[in-house]
C-alpha cells in the first residue's frame, strides 16, 4: 500500500506538470505599433507591427476597419487585409479612400479559444516612418553616356524626369519614365530634375540635382580645306569646354589665335603646307592637321566660269545665272553707281550652278550687282533698267 501511494503521488504530479507546460486556456492578443508606410497603390498604406500575444496563439489574424468600429464583426470601411503571421513582426495595409484614421484589429486564437484587441492607428502623411522624398540617381562610370534616374520613395503614378546642361547633345531632354539617357559633348555642371504626380501624400513634387561631370577627354577637333589659288579656307569643328583657345599654325610661318568656326589664309607662294590648328581646354590639348597644295593660281581667276543677268536690260524682273562656282553660296550687294545700296542677301550654289530669279522695285537707270564667294573673290556686273 505504501508503494501504491508513492506512484499515484508520482502520476498526479506530473499531470500537474503537464498542464503547467500547455495550459488549456484561450490565447491574450496584444501588438505594437511600430511605423507606417505608402503601399504599392494609390490609397494604400502599410502598418509595421509586432506582435506581443500570450498564451501560445495558434493564428493571428488582422482587420482593418474604420475608426468608429467598436467591436467584430464590423463592416470593414476600409477593406481588410487578412495577414496571418506566426512570427513576431507584422505588416498590414489598408486600402484607405484618403488619409485618416483608421482601426486596425488583431484576432488570436488556439484550440481553447480566441482574443481580440484593436489599436487606433492616424494613416496619413504626417505618421510616415520616413518622410517622402525624391531622388536622383544617375551613372557617370560610362561617360560621354549619362543616364538619370528620378526615384521616390513612395508610390506615384507618374515619375519623369528631365537634363539639361550646356556639355550635352540635347540642351535639354525631358522623358515620362523615371529614366532618361544622353550623350556628353564636355564636361562641366548637369542639372537633372524629377518630378511625381498623384501619390498617397502629395499631388505634386520635385526635385533637383546637379551632376558635375569630369574631365574624360580632351577637346575633339576636326579640321578641313578648301583651295583656290593661293588662298585657302580653313573650316574647324570643335567640342571643347568654355573658354578653350585656338591657336592656328598655317604652316608657312604665318599664325593665329583667331577662336572662328572657318579662317581664310593666303599662301605667298606655291607649295605644299601642312596646316595645324591646336584647341587647349580645361581638359587637355588636341592638335589636327591638313594638308595644302598651292599652285600658284591667282585669285584674280573669274568668280565663276560664266556669270550673266538674264534678260539685260529689264524692268526689275531678272535671273543671276552661273556655272562654275565653288562653294555652296554667294553673297550679292545691288548698288546705284553712286555706291548705295538698295538690297543685299545669299544666293545659293547648287552643283556648281547659279539660278536665281529676282523680282525688284527699281528705278531705271544703271545699277551694279556685285557678287562674292567665301573666299573673298568677287565680281561685279552691270545691270540697265527700263520701263
Amino acid at each position: 500500500m505504501r508503494m501504491l501511494k508513492t506512484f499515484s503521488a508520482a502520476l498526479l504530479c506530473s499531470c500537474f506538470a503537464w498542464q503547467a507546460a500547455f495550459p488549456q486556456s484561450p490565447p491574450v492578443a496584444g501588438f505594437t505599433f511600430d511605423s507606417l508606410q505608402t503601399g504599392a497603390f494609390y490609397g494604400q498604406w502599410l502598418s509595421f507591427l509586432h506582435n506581443t500575444a500570450t498564451g501560445s496563439p495558434d493564428t493571428w489574424t488582422y482587420w482593418v476597419t474604420g475608426a468608429n468600429c467598436s467591436s467584430l464583426p464590423c463592416n470593414p470601411n476600409f477593406g481588410t487585409v487578412s495577414t496571418t503571421t506566426y512570427s513576431p513582426a507584422a505588416h498590414v495595409m489598408a486600402n484607405l479612400p484618403g488619409a485618416g484614421p483608421a482601426k486596425i484589429w488583431q484576432v488570436v486564437a488556439n484550440t481553447f479559444g480566441a482574443d481580440t484587441t484593436s489599436m487606433l492607428i492616424e494613416m496619413s502623411c504626417d505618421s510616415l516612418a520616413t518622410p517622402p522624398s525624391l531622388q536622383i540617381l544617375y551613372d557617370t562610370v560610362t561617360l560621354p553616356t549619362i543616364t538619370a534616374v528620378a526615384y521616390a520613395n513612395i508610390w506615384v503614378n507618374v515619375t519623369e524626369i528631365t537634363i539639361f546642361g550646356p556639355g550635352l547633345s540635347s540642351p535639354s531632354k525631358h522623358s515620362y519614365s523615371p529614366s532618361v539617357t544622353d550623350t556628353v559633348l564636355v564636361p562641366g555642371p548637369v542639372w537633372a530634375c524629377g518630378y511625381y504626380y498623384t501619390s498617397n501624400c502629395f499631388s505634386t513634387a520635385q526635385f533637383c540635382d546637379t551632376i558635375q561631370l569630369p574631365c574624360f577627354r580632351s577637346p575633339v577637333v576636326s579640321l578641313s580645306s578648301q583651295t583656290l589659288g593661293s588662298q585657302v579656307l580653313f573650316t574647324d569643328s570643335v567640342i571643347a569646354t568654355a573658354g578653350a583657345t585656338w591657336s592656328w599654325d598655317f604652316g608657312d610661318g604665318n599664325t593665329s589665335t583667331l577662336a572662328a568656326a572657318s579662317l581664310s589664309h593666303t599662301y605667298a607662294s606655291p607649295g605644299a603646307y601642312t596646316a595645324c590648328l591646336t584647341v587647349t581646354d580645361t581638359c587637355g590639348v588636341t592638335t589636327t592637321c591638313t594638308n595644302v597644295s598651292i599652285s600658284g593660281t591667282s585669285l584674280q581667276d573669274p568668280l565663276a566660269a560664266t556669270l550673266d543677268i538674264l534678260p539685260n536690260p529689264n524692268a526689275g524682273q531678272f535671273s543671276i545665272t552661273g556655272a562654275g562656282f565653288r562653294g555652296t553660296r554667294l553673297t550679292y550687294r545691288l548698288q546705284t553707281l553712286l555706291g548705295t545700296t538698295l538690297a543685299t542677301g545669299v544666293l545659293p550654289i547648287q552643283s556648281g550652278t547659279l539660278h536665281q530669279p529676282m523680282d525688284l522695285d527699281l528705278q531705271p537707270g544703271l545699277y551694279l550687282l556685285r557678287l562674292q564667294d567665301a573666299f573673298g573673290r568677287s565680281q561685279q556686273l552691270k545691270m540697265l533698267v527700263r520701263n
